[in-house]
């Protein structure tokens, strides 16, 4: 059974990271409210703004910035640099460990998403999504 679910922007390189399983941790300067066996689902914004793909939530690490490169810098396909600038001026940064990985068979493009979600608009971090909006796009067969 889907537990919580959160929408995330990612751009294109690191949705596809996660979709090949390159990436096998999201970073995030503030915590989600999600824990294992929540699902995270991928909206990549420009160019195509288009609903890719989903994962499980495996484990979500919190640590602050040294200390989380060392646990998980390497797993997450940026530069050390680019994640200290990333994590500039933040006492605790969070690592959302990836699980199982879906990608959808066809992407959503924004029209439909906004068909689907009356009054939608791509979240500039993240956003919440309720069932009835995951149960509404009907592309999830894969998804508990």
């Amino acid at each position: 059974m889907l537990g919580r679910a959160l929408l995330i922007s990612v751009r294109l390189e690191h949705a596809e990271g996660i979709l090949s399983g390159g990436k096998t941790v999201e970073l995030r300067r503030t915590r989600p409210r999600v824990s294992r066996g929540d699902w995270v689902f991928i909206y990549v914004p420009t160019p195509r703004k288009e609903l890719v793909g989903a994962f499980e939530v495996a484990d979500v690490i919190a640590k602050g910035p040294s200390d989380l490169w060392r646990q998980a810098g390497s797993r997450s396909m940026l530069s050390e640099q680019r994640f200290r600038d990333y994590f500039a001026g933040v006492r605790t940064g969070y690592g959302i460990i990836i699980g199982k990985v879906v990608r959808f068979s066809r992407s959503l493009h924004l029209r439909e998403l906004k068909k689907y979600w009356p009054g939608f608009a791509p979240p500039q971090c993240y956003r919440y999504l309720n069932r009835a909006e995951v149960a509404s796009i009907g592309i999830l067969p894969a998804l508990p």
